[in-house]
C-alpha cells in the first residue's frame, strides 16, 4: 500500500499560510470578509470612533452627527429641538408661577393644621427703594397642595381658558375626564380617581394673603389682599348614590371672583411648550418651567441665589449642597426634554457678597401672541364678538390669526376705547399710505391703553406683570 509523503511542520505551515493569504486577497479584492462583512470592516482599514465629549446635552436626533465642541457654560442645550408646541401652549397665571402655593415633597403637605407657607423677598420699586414683598399660603383642610395637585390646577386653567375664561364656572364634566386629560387617556384606578377628588377639595380649601405683591398701575399704588381664595365649590352629579364610574359630564369647580377679574384684566401668560409636554415633565420640572417661562418673557438671562430660587420652588432642604444638586438635576431635566426657551444653565458665585448663585440662560423668548382657542371666540358675548370683528377687519386680519390679542384689547378696553383707536386708525389710513395696518392698528391700541391706565396682554402690550 503506498504511503504518503511526509511534510515538515515548517512547510505545512508555510503552505497554509501562502493559501490563506490568496484567499484572503481574493476576498478583499472582491470587497467581503469572512461572514460576509464588508472590507470597510478589516483591521486594516479600521471604523473610525469619534471620542466622547464631556458635555451635557438633551437627548441625541437619531441621524449621526458631528459631536459639537464643549460650550462655555456648565450645562447647554442641544441646537436641535423637538416639536416644541408652539401652536398650542399652555398658560399660566403671573404670580402662582414665582410665588409658591405647595409643596415638591409630599411629605412637606401634612395636614389642615400645618402653620402657613410663607414666601418673602425683596424687590427695588420704581422710585429705587427696597420693597419687601410677603405671599402666605393657608393651607386647606386636607393639607396644602403636592406634586398631583398643583399638576391639577395646571389642567384646570387650560380648561377655563379653552371655555374662553368666562362666567364662573370651570367645566370639567367628570373627575374621570379630568384624570384623562392629564394621563394620555388612561382611566383612573378607584385610588386615582380619589386622589383627584381629593386635589379638587384642597385647591378649593386653600387660603392666600398678599403684602405687597400686586401693583395697581392705574392708581399707581401698592396692594393688600387678605384672605382670598382662587376656587369655590365643586359641583359633581352622579345617577347613583355610591357609584362614581356612573357620574354624570356635568360637573364643574368655580372660579373665585378674583380668579375671574385675573382673567378679565391682566390674563394669563403662554408657557410656550404645550400641554403634553408639561405632563411628561417630573414635579419640580414643571415647577422650574412655569417660573422660568416667566422670567424669560422678559430677561436673556436670570440669575437667583440657592436660597431665592429654593423658596420659589419650593425645596424643603437648607443644605446648600443639597440644593445645588436638586436644581441641577431639574434644569438639566428641562434641558434633556428640550424645553424650548431653555439654552443653558451653570453655577457660580456672587463677587459682592460670595452667595451661591444659579445663572439661566435663555434660548428664546415664550411668544405671547397666540392664537385665542376656538372655544373660546365661539363663547364670546355678541357685542363683543363685533368688536373683535371690527378690530381684525381694520388691521386686515381676515384669517383671524390675532384673534387672541384682538380679542383681549377688545375685552380691556371696552367699546368706548375701541372705537376711539379705531377712529384714529381710519383717519390715519385716509390722510397717509399705510404699509402695515395692523401693526398701526397695535401701536393705537397701546397708546389708548396707557391713556386710560389700562395694561395689555404681554408681549405687545407696553406693561409688564407684577
Amino acid at each position: 500500500m503506498p504511503t504518503k509523503p511526509t511534510t515538515s511542520s515548517s512547510e505545512t505551515s508555510s503552505t497554509s499560510k501562502a493559501v490563506h493569504d490568496a484567499i484572503e486577497r481574493l476576498r478583499n479584492k472582491a470587497g467581503q470578509q469572512p461572514g460576509g462583512e464588508t472590507a470597510d470592516e478589516t483591521p486594516s482599514t479600521p471604523k473610525r470612533i469619534r471620542p466622547e465629549r464631556q458635555i451635557v446635552r438633551a437627548n441625541p436626533a437619531p441621524r449621526k452627527t458631528r459631536t459639537t465642541p464643549a460650550p462655555t457654560v456648565a450645562v447647554k442645550a442641544p441646537p436641535a429641538t423637538p416639536r416644541s408646541g408652539e401652536d398650542d401652549p399652555g398658560r399660566y397665571d403671573f404670580d402662582l408661577a414665582e410665588y409658591p402655593f405647595g409643596y415638591l415633597d409630599r411629605k412637606a403637605q401634612t395636614n389642615g393644621g400645618s402653620p402657613p407657607l410663607v414666601y418673602r423677598d425683596v424687590i427695588t420699586s420704581p422710585t429705587g427703594e427696597a420693597v419687601t414683598r410677603t405671599w402666605t399660603t393657608y393651607p386647606s383642610p386636607h393639607g396644602f397642595p403636592g406634586p398631583s395637585a398643583q399638576r391639577l390646577f395646571y389642567e384646570l386653567l387650560q380648561l377655563y381658558i379653552k371655555q374662553g375664561a368666562v362666567g364662573s364656572q370651570i367645566r370639567f364634566g367628570t373627575v374621570c375626564n379630568l384624570y384623562r386629560r392629564m394621563h394620555g387617556g388612561r382611566t383612573p384606578s378607584r385610588s386615582e380617581y380619589n386622589t383627584i377628588d381629593r386635589d379638587l377639595e384642597t385647591l378649593a380649601g386653600l387660603r392666600f394673603k398678599a403684602e405687597n405683591a400686586f401693583w395697581d398701575r392705574q392708581l399707581r399704588a401698592y396692594v393688600d389682599m387678605k384672605m382670598f381664595s382662587l376656587f369655590g365649590p365643586i359641583f359633581k352629579f352622579k345617577e347613583r348614590p355610591a357609584s362614581y364610574q356612573e357620574e354624570l359630564p356635568f360637573g364643574f369647580i368655580e372660579a373665585s371672583s378674583i380668579l375671574q377679574m385675573i382673567a378679565q384684566t391682566r390674563g394669563f401668560f403662554c408657557i410656550g411648550f404645550e400641554s403634553e409636554i408639561f405632563h411628561g415633565l417630573s414635579p419640580a420640572e414643571q415647577r422650574l418651567s412655569v417660573y422660568l417661562a416667566k422670567k424669560f418673557i422678559f430677561q436673556k438671562r436670570h440669575w437667583r441665589t440657592l436660597t431665592g430660587i429654593a423658596q420659589a420652588l419650593p425645596l424643603t432642604s437648607t443644605n446648600e449642597r443639597v440644593i445645588k444638586e436638586m436644581i441641577r438635576k431639574t434644569a438639566k431635566g428641562l434641558l434633556d426634554r428640550q424645553v424650548p426657551f431653555l439654552l443653558s444653565f451653570e453655577f457660580t458665585r456672587s463677587t459682592k457678597t460670595g452667595d451661591a448663585l444659579v445663572v439661566f440662560h435663555r434660548k428664546k423668548p415664550p411668544r405671547q401672541d397666540y392664537e385665542i382657542p376656538p372655544a373660546a371666540l365661539e363663547s364670546l358675548d355678541p357685542a363683543l364678538q363685533l368688536l373683535v370683528q371690527d378690530l381684525a377687519d381694520a388691521a386686515g386680519d381676515h384669517r383671524r390669526k390675532d384673534a387672541y390679542w384682538w380679542t383681549e384689547c377688545a375685552r380691556r378696553l371696552g367699546t368706548n376705547g375701541v372705537h376711539a383707536a379705531l377712529s384714529q386708525h381710519r383717519d390715519r389710513c385716509r390722510q397717509e399710505s399705510v404699509r402695515n395696518r395692523g401693526a398701526l392698528l397695535t401701536r393705537i391700541l397701546q397708546d389708548q391703553a396707557v391713556t386710560m391706565g389700562i395694561a395689555l396682554p404681554v408681549g405687545r402690550g407696553r406693561s409688564l406683570p407684577n
